[in-house]
């Protein structure tokens, strides 16, 4: 994916993370050209994908939800970095008359997804407009959604998770970009729904 300069400084303005971020020294691995290059993850979502300049995108972040006209929708989120945290709940309890804790797992928490872009007007120098009510659509779904990303797939779309990968959406935030009309900076912040039956309670 071909980044603009002006892209990846905007990228450290609005959200506090270095362009370098984009453009990591790392050596490459021999044969990574497009003939041999992987088409998709283990658990089936693609490598890359096409944006509507068709242009390739490595991990593409796909979502599906429900409109208003309750009619599924394929949506490719533009321009993404993705990032997953998750923390365990464990309860500390002091020992009567001895040394130190016990230490007692309570559960593994779910996952957090947060993801930040960029929607970029490529056809004028205008407010990506189109963009915004794709995103505005996206999020007042309230339903949960699926996600469909290579990262995402190797967390959520387990066995023990009966290969759900559905999310709720928690959060949008659109930052101001200084400078630039025609580019919106964006965070999603999602959470993964795990299903389970009253019967294993």
């Amino acid at each position: 994916m071909e980044i603009d300069t002006s892209i990846i400084d905007l990228f450290n303005t609005v959200f506090g993370v270095p362009g370098s971020a984009f453009t990591p020294k790392i050596t490459p691995i021999r044969g990574d050209v497009t003939v041999s290059q992987a088409t998709q993850g283990v658990y089936g979502s693609p490598y890359y994908a096409k944006n509507i300049l068709g242009q390739a995108v490595y991990l593409p972040v796909t979502v599906i939800y429900t409109n208003s006209s309750n009619a599924p929708v394929t949506y490719q989120l533009p321009n993404t970095v993705i990032e997953i945290d998750v923390a365990k709940h464990v309860v500390d309890t002091e020992v009567t008359e001895r040394n130190g804790i016990v230490s007692e797992l309570i559960n593994t928490g779910a996952y957090k997804i947060n993801i930040k872009g960029f929607l970029i007007n490529r056809l004028s120098n205008e407010l990506p407009e189109s963009d915004l009510i794709n995103m505005r659509n996206f999020f007042e779904c309230n339903l949960p959604v699926t996600i469909q990303n290579v990262m995402t797939d190797i967390y959520l779309k387990r066995p023990d998770n009966l290969g759900n990968c559905l999310v709720t959406i928690r959060r949008k935030r659109i930052p101001y970009s200084v400078g630039v009309k025609h580019v919106k900076a964006y965070e999603l912040e999602l959470m993964s729904e795990a299903p389970f039956s009253l019967i294993e309670i």
